[in-house]
């Protein structure tokens, strides 16, 4: 959040669970909005700002999560035409575990809410109504390198 901040004047980092925003860490550009999921369509874009107000919305490893279609349609209406943007990502292989991972989703999958397969997928099949902005790797997975030291129970919980 802090490298993104460095990089606009400001930021709105929003989420449903106001306990959770009071874990946020604080940042001078960060402006932190409880948005309950009981908000109309409306009540959220005047929240965020307005029509047309927002230049780049990102979602890492949630939006499987969201109610898309009103998701995408609140998007819509607060990027900035015709240059705003939607970026999403998921962290959903990891090389290490690939084989445990792949015995761990065979057997919990079919019985786990449906979105789930979004994100074990690499966000592929998430319906995604916009145009191509023409950079990125739009809908390729590229391989990113990060280590992380946990259990196999820290990786499940």
């Amino acid at each position: 959040m802090y490298q993104l901040a460095e990089h606009y004047d400001q930021v709105i980092a929003t989420d449903a669970s106001a306990a959770q925003l009071k874990h946020a860490a604080k940042h001078p550009k960060v402006h932190y909005l409880h948005t309950p999921i009981s908000l109309s369509e409306d009540e959220l874009v005047s929240k965020l700002g307005g029509d047309n107000s927002i230049d780049l919305i990102i979602s890492a490893t949630a939006v499987h999560w969201f109610d898309l279609p009103f998701f995408y349609s609140v998007a819509n209406r607060v990027l900035k035409k015709p240059h705003g943007i939607i970026a999403v990502w998921t962290f959903y292989d990891m090389r290490d575990l690939k084989k445990s991972m792949k015995m761990l989703r065979e057997a919990v999958l079919p019985y786990c809410d449906p979105r789930l397969c979004y994100p074990l997928e690499g966000y592929r099949k998430l319906p995604f109504p916009f145009e191509s902005a023409g950079y990125g790797c739009e809908g390729s997975p590229i391989e990113l390198d990060t280590e992380v030291k946990m259990t196999f129970d820290e990786y499940v919980k």
